[in-house]
């Protein structure tokens, strides 16, 4: 009798589980990500289903990043599964890459209100951590440079700001210019004390004169380069060789362009 009892209620337990629609978790309990990641996918399984219709509603419980600011959402929906659909469904959230620099923020979402016959997991919440360190912006550190051509080289500052984090690369070139125009050759005011017998109440005159395009191998070096920044390294330069050409005028000034680009994760030493 006794073994009769017990199998009779194994028997039961089977067809409970033969009519459900499955169990429904997130695939993982917990994700870190970077705020420059951009677009992210949060998975949830549904597993030892019988293919029937199914569906799982989903929301924010607590976070601490903002919403618009920090990452962009629906704060609330629902995931459905239709006959014989065992698939994976996904909720996407968009990270926003902000310059501030700022401590971890966490978003912690959970699945409730399963459909008849589908049941929640252990994995029913789920903690998106998004890191606070900034990878940061490169950039001169200064808009402009004056030197003299008999300084021969000179030193370039890109500094990095608004976040640390990572090791990055970028290119430099030093070039002549790409485009002209007064506000790229600029100009210079050149003063100088007036002789008493041209003054004799003393004076100073001044002469405004505008820059020209400096020429490449005459007037400088030409160069490209790439500058590596190491974790938490927040500068790195390169120099420019200047060609003094002993021609004997002191004016105009000429004037060079340099340039950033491509800046990029280092993937490996």
């Amino acid at each position: 009798m006794k073994r009769f009892l017990l199998f009779a209620l194994n028997l039961y337990c089977l067809s409970a589980f033969a009519q459900g629609t499955g169990t429904v978790q997130f695939s993982e309990s917990s994700t870190f990500v970077d705020e420059g990641v951009g677009d992210i996918s949060i998975e949830v399984v549904r597993e030892n289903s019988n293919l029937l219709a199914g569906s799982v509603e989903y929301e924010i419980v607590k976070s601490s990043a903002t919403i618009v600011d920090d990452y962009e959402m629906v704060s609330s929906g629902q995931l459905i599964w239709a006959v014989d659909d065992q698939a994976s469904k996904f909720i996407g959230i968009t990270i926003i890459d902000d310059p501030d620099e700022e401590p971890d923020e966490v978003i912690v979402l959970r699945l409730l209100n399963p459909s008849e016959g589908t049941y929640i997991g252990d994995s029913a919440k789920t903690t998106i951590t998004i890191s606070g360190e900034e990878v940061g912006q490169l950039g001169f550190a200064v808009e402009k440079y004056i030197t003299s051509e008999y300084d021969r080289f000179t030193k370039i500052l890109v500094s990095r700001r608004n976040g640390l984090k990572g090791a990055v690369l970028v290119d430099y070139e030093v070039r002549e210019l790409s485009v002209l125009g007064d506000d790229h050759l600029g100009q210079v005011t050149h003063y100088r004390s007036l002789p008493e017998e041209l003054n004799p109440n003393g004076g100073i005159s001044s002469t405004v004169l505008p820059g020209v395009e400096a020429q490449a191998w005459s007037d400088f070096r030409p160069k490209q380069g790439t500058l590596l920044f190491l974790d938490h390294q927040s500068s790195a330069a390169f120099t420019v060789r200047v060609l003094p050409n002993f021609d004997g005028s002191a004016y105009p000034h000429t004037v060079l362009e340099m340039a950033l680009d491509n800046p990029r994760p280092l993937t490996s030493l």
